[in-house]
């Protein structure tokens, strides 16, 4: 009986804490993240919260159920109240499953879309590059700090 109030209070315990660091991704998301965030990242953190408080509140939910089978006598209403606890489990491991791909999903299109970022400015700077090695050998002098180190080294 140790055993199952330990884990029921346990299961407590990690939901309550979950949900405090849930509450506190959120709330530095709304102040610092949500300024600059597209239409799509705001949704999927939207979606995101939702999931996962919903997950925290079914693990505490489990916890306490845990408990409260410890009381449950009749043979009939043991299996019953066992199965809609396994039930939550797996609401539980649906949501985590769903958040798994939602995640990979989302970031997979970020990376994809630096990626996209990424070539352009690698464009942008070759084509500087090749602007000014254009304009060093338009005008047959070289750009001023080899001037510079030229004119150093001339010595009388």
């Amino acid at each position: 009986m140790i055993v199952q109030v330990t884990f029921a209070l346990f299961l407590v315990v990690v939901a309550v804490l979950l949900s405090l660091r849930t509450w506190a991704v959120r709330r530095t998301y709304l102040t610092e993240g949500s300024d600059s965030a597209s239409a799509a990242e705001a949704d999927y953190f939207d979606r995101q919260f939702r999931r996962r408080t919903l997950t925290n509140g079914l693990i505490g939910l489990v916890g306490i159920a845990v408990f409260v089978g410890l009381w449950v006598n009749d043979p009939q209403a043991v299996a019953m109240f066992w199965m809609g606890v396994l039930m939550l489990v797996v609401a539980i491991l649906a949501l985590a499953a769903a958040d798994m791909f939602s995640s990979q999903r989302f970031f997979r299109s970020v990376r994809r879309n630096v990626a996209v970022e990424r070539a352009k400015l690698e464009a942008e700077a070759e084509r500087l590059r090749a602007e000014l090695r254009r304009h060093d050998s338009g005008n047959g002098h070289s750009p001023p700090e080899r001037q510079r180190g030229k004119e150093g080294s001339n010595e009388l």
